[in-house]
């Protein structure tokens, strides 16, 4: 793993890391992530209410569980980088969950959205995303921000760091497949 940060001060967001995580870890994620039971993101909550709006995403979805030693190398190294951020964000955080995602099928999307929501999304702060595979094997896909309507290609172990309640969509996927490790970084509620 190296560090070599490319920080967008853009409105201080987002605040990419380039090439980040080495193929090692991304494989030891992708491996141990496909060992969970995929779920099938629909964009509702368990009581069906609406978090955001998908469509045409049939995105499969793995939460990952950290339960083995090789993910302690990971997981320092993402909170090291969490902390760092965290120093340009100054939220209050307290725990993290990360998903293993795939773009499965010909035009697969997310419109935009944020990644808050009613309870218990409300006390998401920081979104992250890992690219796992490199922009050439697929087209489109991109990270794209309401704010600044810049279109962000993420290369191969590059993770990006955005305040959660940012509007937000990946364009669509016109070829290939998209493999991300993503996840939300919670902390109380905002005062």
């Amino acid at each position: 793993m190296q560090y070599n940060p490319y920080i967008n001060i853009d409105h201080r967001f987002p605040i990419h890391y380039e090439s980040y995580f080495d193929d090692q870890t991304l494989q030891n994620l992708e491996s141990h992530a496909k060992t969970f039971i995929p779920q099938f993101d629909s964009g509702y909550d368990k009581k069906g209410i609406q978090e955001h709006k998908i469509d045409n995403t049939f995105r499969k979805i793995a939460k990952i569980q950290p339960v083995s030693k090789e993910f302690i190398p990971f997981l320092d190294s993402l909170s090291k980088l969490l902390t760092e951020t965290n120093n340009i964000f100054q939220f209050d955080v307290a725990n993290i969950d990360f998903y293993y995602g795939e773009y499965l099928k010909h035009d697969s999307h997310l419109k935009w959205h944020k990644d808050t929501g009613l309870f218990p999304f409300n006390t998401r702060k920081i979104s992250f995303t890992i690219n796992v595979n490199s922009p050439d094997e697929y087209k489109g896909g991109k990270l794209e921000f309401f704010f600044n309507k810049q279109e962000y290609s993420i290369s191969k172990g590059s993770i990006t760091f955005f305040p959660s309640f940012l509007l937000h969509r990946v364009t669509p996927v016109t070829n290939g497949l998209r493999k991300v490790i993503f996840g939300f970084i919670y902390g109380p509620p905002y005062k």
